[in-house]
């Protein structure tokens, strides 16, 4: 009995090292929407997010470090960690500030990549790039 277990997992763990797991997967919070940005990206504060949360941890209840107006530039320094209904994203200010802000919701991202689309072309929406553009079944299945 003790070799027929050994052997499951043996199996197991093959299987588990030669299956690629998505990395947009691997890091998914399973109630908000894929991320648009990632570490490392400079962002801005979406049009119409005035008063977004600079927060000093990832979670909506804890101490606000300041208030981010739309088009307020950031550098995505770590994240993302899932926390409630949120994607959480840390960054850093031109001053050197550092934080953890809300990455949106289905309706509205609140950061957004500082490239933006070509003029006349909206960013999609959340839904869109989770949904329509990158479909993830477990999160729209």
């Amino acid at each position: 009995m003790l070799h027929a277990r050994a052997l499951i997992l043996t199996i197991l763990s093959i299987f588990a090292s030669v299956i690629p797991i998505p990395a947009a997967h691997a890091e998914a919070c399973r109630h908000s929407p894929a991320p648009i940005i990632a570490a490392g990206d400079a962002v801005v504060v979406a049009p119409g997010m005035n008063g977004l949360n600079l927060r000093a941890l990832p979670a909506v209840g804890t101490g606000r470090v300041a208030a981010l107006n739309q088009g307020y530039p950031l550098t995505v320094i770590g994240g993302p960690s899932c926390n409630g209904m949120y994607t959480w994203w840390r960054v850093e200010t031109p001053t050197g500030v550092s934080g953890w802000v809300a990455g949106g919701t289905w309706t509205t991202y609140y950061l957004i990549p500082a490239v933006l689309p070509p003029e006349g072309e909206a960013p999609p929406t959340p839904f869109d790039w989770t949904c329509r553009m990158h479909f993830d079944a477990a999160r729209c299945g």
